[in-house]
């Protein structure tokens, strides 16, 4: 996520006011996976949700790069979020 202000100011041409807002997401789904990612380790185990993390983690950048919507933009980088904070209770 370091360089998604670069691209999205660059390449996507968004104002820094809405890629402002587009990043908060990044901060909500790291929340929500953290929080959801303790609930599904008790559950299924650590070795079977870093295995489902990793396998699934990987969508929201081959996603990215063909979605141009802001709205979707927002989503996906939600989705991402979510999947890097799932492994935080993992540690």
């Amino acid at each position: 996520m370091m360089f998604m202000t670069l691209y999205l100011t660059q390449k996507l041409n968004f104002p820094l006011t809405n890629v402002g807002y587009l990043l908060l997401w990044f901060g909500v789904g790291s929340l929500t996976g953290a929080y959801g990612g303790a609930i599904f380790v008790s559950r299924i185990g650590p070795r079977r949700m870093m295995d489902l993390v990793l396998l699934v983690g990987s969508l929201p950048f081959f996603i990215l790069v063909f979605v141009r919507d802001p709205i979707l933009i927002g989503m996906v980088i939600f989705y991402g979020s979510v999947r890097w904070g799932v492994p935080a209770p993992l540690q």
